[in-house]
């Protein structure tokens, strides 16, 4: 008995080779195709978000804050800061 199974087996095994090799393909391979296709674009869609969203940082007022707190930093020192240091 376990001789037939195996030889069924092993049939089993060839016949699926077979069947690759004649150009049969997955059977999910359309709900891969449609998966992978909604993945990108959703991935278009947060890059174009991303790139037409107005900055939320201001550079030049974060330039004048970093003096203005250099400047309050000079003035509560006992001794003067080190030139380069940053705080």
């Amino acid at each position: 008995m376990q001789g037939a199974a195996t030889v069924a087996v092993g049939a089993n095994s060839t016949s699926m080779r077979a069947q690759r090799a004649q150009g049969h393909t997955s059977l999910n391979r359309e709900s891969r195709k449609r998966q992978l296709q909604k993945i990108t674009n959703e991935n278009k869609a947060i890059l174009r978000r991303i790139q037409n969203a107005q900055p939320y940082y201001d550079h030049v007022q974060w330039l004048e804050q970093a003096r203005r707190n250099e400047e309050y930093m000079r003035n509560i020192c006992e001794f003067d800061p080190v030139e380069g240091m940053q705080f």
